[in-house]
């Protein structure tokens, strides 16, 4: 129709929720017919509305079933896409009546015939859907707000349920979220960011849940190159980090890699503060315990941390903290013989060095660090070709 046509301005979305509102009215209609024309009444009305998307969509989510309506809100707070085993898990906290089924039911109205949300992911698993416009979220969101006693147990839900997820088996081999798909796993790990809190008022569980949520989030995004999100979430994390605060919770290589994504960002203060608590952690354990693993993780942080500090321009910090790497690489070598891993390590931590010597303006004692990297590396190459020839 013409009319319909000049009110949605050319606008498809807006011209769709015009047509579902019309559909909602059959009184428009001659005999009530939608294969019929507008009555005149129902072309005046049509005229004197004044069509804003969101309340087109408000008007037809108010005419959805209460059940309908309350499903849609409850997912609502997980995101504009949203994993229905956790909207199961906060239905059951509203309302511990509820069955799968019923629920079930009421996300196929949603999505067919309301065109609220779709089905997303892998074929033949249900799990992930999404609000097919952000207004629609928006609504949906709007109405949850108005219920507090159910958005306060939906948030407790989605809590609740990701830290079951994210914490690790009793065994510590690996977590729930390993077996999510990767954009399942992408969405809760979103949710967590949003959801949990590293504050000190939370409880410790809490905590550790939004730290490894955090580790695997800016992994994930580093592996994907999509190096803005995975700055931003590893600088979140490293200003709740500062001064040791997950060191027992996280292993040190995780917390070192973490540190590298900070560093190649510039943040070299924030990553400092990281890793000087951490290097100080791993060498009273080295004093008290002979563990080879200990002694890599503490020439691996100090490594970086001397790179750190020299690239904020703290020289003699940074000299300090090669020169103990190099000796903690020397103390490995001695204590547990040579491998090609003591020896890579060694390696690095010498040419760390040299570097240092070298913008120093030292050329003599760079050059002379650079001849003993390049012969340990001799070693290193002559070790694995006597491994292929043999």
């Amino acid at each position: 129709m013409r009319e319909v046509l000049e009110k949605s301005g050319g606008n498809p979305l807006l011209l769709t929720e015009i047509l579902f509102f019309l559909e909602r009215r059959p009184q428009f209609f001659t005999s009530r017919d939608f294969d019929q024309p507008l009555t005149p009444a129902g072309l005046q009305q049509l005229h004197q509305q004044k069509f804003d998307l969101e309340k087109l969509i408000d008007d037809r989510f108010q005419s959805l079933a209460e059940e309908v309506q309350r499903v849609l809100g409850w997912c609502s707070e997980q995101g504009q896409s949203f994993l229905m085993e956790i909207t199961l898990a906060s239905a059951k906290c509203v309302d511990p009546s509820i069955t799968e089924g019923r629920l079930q039911g009421a996300i196929s109205l949603a999505e067919s015939p309301y065109s609220m949300i779709q089905t997303l992911g892998e074929p033949g698993r249900f799990n992930r859907r999404e609000f097919r416009q952000a207004v629609f979220h928006k609504v949906a969101r709007d109405y949850l707000r108005f219920q507090p006693e159910e958005l306060a147990c939906v948030q407790q839900a989605i809590r609740d349920t990701l830290i079951g997820w994210l914490m690790p088996d009793s065994e510590g081999d690996g977590t729930l979220l390993d077996s999510l798909p990767e954009a399942e796993q992408l969405d809760a790990l979103i949710m967590a960011r949003r959801s949990l809190s590293p504050d000190s008022t939370e409880p410790e569980e809490v905590r550790r849940a939004w730290s490894f949520a955090m580790v695997r989030l800016a992994f994930m995004y580093r592996d994907q190159f999509l190096w803005d999100q995975a700055w931003e979430v590893a600088e979140t994390w490293g200003e709740a980090a500062q001064n040791g605060s997950f060191s027992e919770w996280l292993a040190p290589s995780v917390q070192v890699s973490m540190c590298e994504i900070i560093h190649s960002r510039n943040q070299h203060s924030l990553a400092a503060a990281i890793l000087s608590p951490l290097a100080t952690a791993l060498e009273r354990h080295a004093e008290k315990s002979e563990n080879e693993g200990i002694l890599a993780d503490l020439s691996i942080t100090l490594g970086l941390l001397g790179n750190v500090e020299r690239a904020d321009g703290n020289r003699d910090l940074a000299k300090t903290a090669l020169v103990r790497s190099v000796n903690v690489c020397v103390r490995r070598i001695k204590q547990f013989n040579k491998t090609k891993d003591s020896l890579d390590q060694f390696s690095i931590a010498l040419c760390d060095l040299a570097i240092l010597y070298r913008e120093e303006g030292n050329h003599p004692k760079a050059t002379s660090v650079f001849k003993y990297c390049l012969k340990i590396d001799r070693t290193i190459i002559e070790g694995l070709l006597s491994i292929v020839v043999a």
